[in-house]
């Protein structure tokens, strides 16, 4: 064989190792970046959705830092969530201009409900949204700072959303090979956290996770 031609080969194969190598550090850098971008998204998300649902900055570091209540399985879920929202649309921390408005007025509806209803909050709380509307009066009468205050942060924070919405165009679109890297790794563990929930059976990775069915909270029940 030719020695030139060995030769040759052999001085290829050592410029593409180096590329392969770097282009492989590249990627686990942007995917460790991905994961603790959505960590932190969902840990402000459940923060802020628990300090405006308690009314206060102590229980929602309780909620994260006391190892009974399930602070840090509800952060997994929402950081599982939003990975699997960027998965359908097509853009990386997208899903995050439409989880957090939504948690958060979800919060809020919830803590309002409970001002007035005294019942506790419920992902259905968000069908009790024109009974709080109608509250409104109520509320402007008994706190007419305070309900100001609300309408001028709504307002705010609508324009705000509009243009987060807009420049969200320019975050960097997914591959067709990272979305379903997302999807398959997000929806088995939602099939599986769902299969966990049924409230009939007892399961011990819920109660790992210090998740407790509503009909089993005496608190919350009576």
């Amino acid at each position: 064989m030719n020695p030139n031609l060995i030769a040759a080969a052999k001085a290829s194969h050592a410029d593409t190792a180096p590329r392969d190598g770097v282009k492989t550090v590249h990627i686990v850098t942007r995917v460790l970046l991905y994961g603790a971008g959505m960590l932190m998204a969902a840990i402000v998300i459940v923060f802020l959705a628990e300090a405006i649902l308690r009314g206060s900055l102590s229980e929602a570091f309780a909620f994260l830092g006391d190892g009974r209540r399930p602070g840090w399985a509800t952060v997994g879920f929402v950081a599982l969530t939003l990975i699997a929202l960027d998965a359908l649309m097509r853009r990386a921390m997208q899903s995050i201009l439409i989880v957090m408005p939504l948690v958060l007025a979800l919060a809020w509806i919830g803590f309002e409900k409970r001002f007035y209803l005294g019942d506790p909050p419920y992902p259905t709380a968000f069908l009790y949204a024109r009974q709080i509307v109608e509250l409104l009066p109520l509320m402007f009468a008994e706190r007419p700072l305070t309900t100001v205050l609300i309408l001028l942060c709504a307002a705010v924070l609508a324009v705000m959303a509009v243009l987060a919405w807009r420049w969200s165009g320019r975050l960097p679109r997914i591959s067709m090979h990272g979305r379903l890297v997302r999807l398959v790794l997000t929806l088995p563990l939602f099939a599986y956290f769902a299969a966990q929930m049924d409230y009939a059976s007892h399961s011990d990775i819920r109660s790992r996770l210090k998740i407790s069915p509503m009909m089993w909270d005496q608190a919350a029940n009576y």
